[in-house]
């Protein structure tokens, strides 16, 4: 049952009286972490039901059935609360006092002695020798200035109030410090362990199994024919509602998935109150997120394609209403198999090495700044043998010796520790995003497909979900390897996939730095990694602030 809804609603949808859509077509589109959005036909009818599809209104429809379970909200954390003036300081150090020698009126003193006198700390700034104005005390005299009292230490971030809450990172330092971010903002510095109290231990909270039936879509744009008597409506997924929603600043820094995700939703201008991100990747072995993100709405900070946090974590998400699942990779094989059929009218196959890069050249910079290189300059694919042509690619690395790691513990780079981490980037290129495998893809039409002899190959098919592993081999091309379901097409009237793509391309190449055109195509000749395309953005965009303002 297909049927529209107030679009002023919120979770509380309820139904337009009894509307229930009778549309000619009603087709979903999915793509593995991307659009999601609905395309209908519906006829002007009789009963006026066409006069409530408007934009901002919302069509509920059946989808897949799919049910997700083992989903936590939070992320597991220390949290302390700190007594009232407590110092976050970007050191762990505080002042310590310091003193001189005490101010004597029988001395002799020079321009620029420095003495303590009634426990405060002064400098000299004139003498005369004969004057009975040496006999007086400093604080009482013009011949001395009063100085601090207090050297070094690191500088004041924050003076907390009581209560404030705290989450631990690491510790400790010199036995008295500990390294903690803010609750709330994720202001990240050190305190001192005596200012801390109420320890709290949260844990993720596992949220209930639900299976996805219905979805909502809203109604982005209404085109009417007045020849054919038809509405063709356009919507999107309501899950796109967030993108409303600005973040003023959240500072993310070596934080585990799920609290990647609290720091975006508590560093929202207004909270999002419409839905819940929800994910099983919840602790820190789970890999971690370092990101300053600042007037960005909340689907950026989510789904940006370069460093969005489904992106780095190179997650499954699946979407339930206002509600998101941010989960981790199952590549679900429910035992598919697909094998090449001479000329099968629905089917098309697909493979390319545009985009095949079997050598890198990692690069970072040497503590001069200038280019550091690995001893052996790069590292080759285990399949480079198999190609006739070595296809390289320049890797820029975030880090320089002598500089911050960024690993939150103070430690610098140093060259060896620096080269491992280029080396490792590198193997990334190939274990992660399997840049060293040819792409193949294909595209099922199940309409175009219709009852031919080949159809019962790919019947099973039918059934597939998002992110699903489908083994496929073609023999005359020599493929032989798991795709993945990255697109979907669901009709919604008749209740069934009309269409789907399979590919291992999952992550687009769209940190390409430099290319040129090499028959029609691009050929990938430079790389940064994600940390390092960040940071360049974000150090553009203040200095366009700076400009600007």
């Amino acid at each position: 049952m297909i049927s529209v809804f107030d679009g002023m609603a919120s979770r509380n949808y309820t139904r337009i009286g009894d509307c229930v859509l009778t549309p000619e077509s009603c087709r979903l589109h999915q793509v593995a972490a991307g659009a999601y959005d609905l395309t209908m036909v519906h006829t002007v009818d009789p009963g006026g039901k066409w006069r409530w599809l408007i934009e901002g209104n919302l069509i509920k429809a059946p989808v897949q059935w799919e049910t997700l379970e083992n989903a936590y909200s939070g992320s597991e954390l220390w949290i302390y609360e700190t007594i009232a003036n407590a110092k976050l300081r970007d050191d762990p150090s505080e002042p310590r006092s310091i003193s001189y020698q005490e101010w004597n009126a029988s001395t002799i003193y020079a321009i620029g002695d420095k003495v303590t006198f009634s426990n405060r700390n002064w400098k000299c700034i004139y003498f005369d020798d004969s004057s009975g104005q040496r006999f007086i005390p400093p604080y009482d005299s013009p011949w001395w200035q009063q100085i601090s009292s207090t050297t070094g230490g690191g500088t004041v971030i924050a003076t907390l109030n009581a209560g404030t809450k705290v989450i631990w990172i690491e510790g400790a330092y010199a036995d008295t410090w500990w390294k903690v971010a803010t609750y709330t903002g994720g202001l990240e510095g050190y305190i001192k362990q005596s200012e801390l109290t109420n320890e709290q231990h949260q844990t993720p909270e596992e949220v209930q199994p639900v299976t996805i039936t219905e979805q909502l879509f809203r109604i982005r744009k209404v085109s009417k024919d007045t020849g054919g008597m038809t509405l063709t409506v356009e919507a999107e997924h309501v899950s796109y509602d967030m993108s409303a929603s600005l973040i003023k600043k959240a500072e993310i820094s070596n934080a585990s998935p799920a609290r990647a995700i609290e720091l975006c939703m508590e560093g929202m201008f207004t909270p999002y109150t419409a839905g819940n991100v929800y994910t099983n990747l919840t602790n820190a072995s789970d890999g971690t997120y370092t990101k300053t993100i600042k007037g960005k709405n909340l689907t950026y900070a989510l789904l940006d394609p370069d460093s969005g946090i489904v992106a780095t974590f190179d997650a499954e998400l699946r979407r339930n209403n206002w509600d998101l699942y941010i989960m981790r990779r199952t590549d679900t094989d429910r035992g598919y198999r697909l094998t090449y059929g001479k000329n099968i009218k629905g089917v098309n196959w697909t493979r390319h090495d545009l985009d095949l890069i079997t050598r890198i050249v990692p690069v970072a910079k040497n503590e001069a700044g200038e280019e550091l290189y690995l001893d052996d300059v790069y590292v080759d694919s285990q399949y480079i043998s198999n190609y006739p042509v070595i296809r390289m690619q320049q890797l820029t690395v975030q880090g320089q010796v002598g500089k911050d790691d960024g690993t939150g513990t103070d430690t610098a780079w140093t060259e060896t520790t620096l080269k491992a981490e280029m080396a490792r980037k590198a193997q990334e290129r190939y274990d992660v995003d399997r840049c060293d495998i040819p792409t193949a893809e294909v595209t099922v039409d199940f309409e175009t497909l219709g009852d031919t002899a080949e159809f019962a190959r790919y019947r099973a098919l039918e059934r597939a979900l998002l992110y699903d592993i489908v083994r496929v081999k073609d023999e005359r091309i020599g493929l032989d390897m798991e795709l993945r379901v990255v697109e979907t097409e669901w009709d919604a009237v008749r209740q069934r996939l009309i269409g789907l793509k399979l590919s291992n391309a999952v992550r687009a190449n769209t940190s390409t730095v430099a290319g040129y055109a090499v028959r029609n195509a691009t050929l990938t000749t430079g790389k940064i990694d994600n940390q390092a395309l960040t940071e360049i953005i974000d150090a553009a965009a203040d200095r366009a602030v700076q400009i600007l303002s």
